[in-house]
């Protein structure tokens, strides 16, 4: 929706001067603009709408204060942005907002006509406000939330209790956070009364992880915790062929850096664990855009669980866009110690597990039992060609295998690709594929491999050497930069079906090698 400047400005001037309707028409006007600004900056449109909500609270609290109803558009810009670049730096509070918790099926909400103002103030679950407030909030907060749960509106409450309406925004912003706080606190009180009672130790901490690389694939960080139950050393390229990671692609819409590790974590997690003989417990698929408190200390029990048995957990989500380790913890501080593969020990409070800002949506890991079976090369086989078919469980807004492939190139030809993201992307493939080809070649010289068996795992194993040295020459190079993606459009596309005709072949090699094993 656009404005002319005089309206505008009177719409700005009015909404200023506490006009309910007038605040309302700016709402209106600049969402979809303000969700862009935010989504520039989060790369997530969820994220986006979240930074988007906060801002407009604080901006109906600070609009009284705009001198020049001229510089509303950049003002409300740089909000928008710095409350966006918080949450990406960690700075709010970490948790998603009360807002977020469910609503259905809520008699507290009351029918109002479409006032996005008003929508945002709804969404709070009004039940859980009037259980909770009086034990949580004080003073001015306290009365705010009462009345709001009443059913009043902003101004109707500002002028009960004789306080600016920019006021009562703050109180609300305030009071939700307090209220989400004390839930998940709450509930993590519960679970360790538990543990209590159950008698188990309230302190433990393994000896500290010691692989000093990224944990950008799921395989690193299973390398890292079967050190701990293992004698026996085994390599990240056996453990990516095992678990299918050497061979797996997937592309998010415009190739944005969260593509290769994001797909359906826990069905991925079950099938590798079972390839190297144990069982496993998860919690945690791609699209979770926040945690109930419930759900939050299944968590902690899995990571109380994997702890005592020795190993170290897997997380997703405490490092933006990688799988932490986390080894120890400690019941009275309410702390994990986890580590990535950053230098130094982290520390993460019970109560922030699952709600970060930076990357949301929780994924937890834990080998249970050694189930000793072993794998057989047929069943290795048959996943990684589904794999490289992209036969895996779908997530919302992202492609895999072959299609991927076809995103990606779609994603260069018609000038929409994440320059950042496709970095990302040919960096980590070509190392992955790289492993594919030696862990193909080491199958291809396993005198327990029929021999024509072998010459087509060969012959697989020298199309992934091919693929990624083909990678490699995607990665944008000096002296172009990112800048060279858009001047070698055509080049890249080319090398991205040169990949993905490869690696349709080197599957037709795997099929018939399945066929003669």
């Amino acid at each position: 929706m656009s404005l002319d400047n005089m309206h505008q400005s009177d719409m700005i001037m009015s909404a200023a001067a506490g006009d309910q309707v007038a605040l309302t028409q700016l709402i209106v006007a600049y969402r979809r603009e303000a969700v862009l600004w935010a989504r520039d900056i989060l790369r997530d449109t969820s994220l986006a709408e979240d930074a988007v909500q906060e801002s407009f609270l604080r901006m109906a609290a600070k609009l009284s204060g705009l001198r020049d109803p001229e510089r509303f558009r950049p003002w409300l810009r740089r909000l928008v942005r710095r409350t966006a670049i918080n949450m990406l730096r960690g700075a709010e509070s970490r948790t998603k907002p009360f807002s977020d918790l469910p609503e259905a099926a809520d008699p507290y909400l009351a029918s109002r006509p479409a006032d996005p103002m008003q929508q945002i103030l709804d969404r709070d679950t009004r039940r859980e406000v009037a259980a909770r407030s009086s034990c949580t909030l004080r003073g001015n907060e306290k009365h705010v939330m009462d009345a709001m749960v009443g059913g009043l509106q902003p101004d109707e409450v500002a002028s009960s209790l004789g306080i600016a309406r920019s006021n009562v925004y703050n109180l609300i912003s305030r009071s939700r956070s307090k209220l989400n706080e004390d839930r998940f606190r709450m509930g993590v009180d519960r679970y360790l009364a538990s543990r209590r009672d159950e008698g188990g130790p309230n302190c433990i901490v393994l000896e500290e992880p010691r692989f000093s690389r990224p944990y950008a694939f799921l395989s690193v960080a299973l390398l890292e915790v079967m050190r701990y139950v293992s004698d026996r050393e085994q390599s990240l390229t056996t453990i990516m062929g095992l678990t299918g990671d050497a061979f797996r692609i997937g592309i998010s819409s415009g190739c944005d850096w969260r593509g290769l590790s994001t797909f359906d974590w826990s069905f991925a997690f079950y099938g590798a664990a079972e390839r190297v003989g144990w069982s496993a417990r998860c919690f945690g698929r791609p699209g979770r855009q926040q945690i109930l408190p419930e759900q939050q200390v299944g968590v902690l029990r899995l990571i109380h669980d994997a702890v005592k048995a020795g190993r170290p957990a897997i997380v997703w989500n405490l490092t933006i866009n990688e799988f932490d380790l986390i080894y120890g913890y400690d019941d009275m501080e309410r702390v994990l110690f986890g580590r990535s593969h950053r230098p130094g020990l982290n520390r993460y409070t019970y109560e922030s597990l699952g709600r970060s800002s930076e990357s949301p949506g929780l994924f937890a890991a834990i080998l249970d039992r050694r189930t000793g079976v072993p794998t057989s090369l047929r069943t290795v086989l048959g996943g990684i060609v589904k794999q490289i078919r992209g036969d895996e469980p779908r997530v919302p807004g992202f492609a895999f295998g072959q299609a991927a492939y076809l995103e990606w190139r779609s994603a260069v030809l018609e000038d929409r690709l994440d320059p950042l993201g496709h970095a990302y992307q040919v960096a980590l493939l070509s190392e992955a594929r790289e492993h594919a080809c030696r862990y193909l070649e080491r199958l291809s010289r396993d005198r327990q491999v029929r021999e024509e068996a072998r010459s087509l795992l060969a012959a697989a194993s020298s199309l992934y050497g091919q693929i990624s040295r083909t990678m490699l020459q995607l990665y944008p190079a000096f002296p172009f930069g990112m800048g060279g993606i858009t001047s070698n459009r055509e080049q890249i596309a080319a090398g991205l079906k040169a990949a993905m005709e490869a690696e349709a072949e080197a599957a037709g090699f795997l099929e018939a090698a399945l066929e003669r094993i």
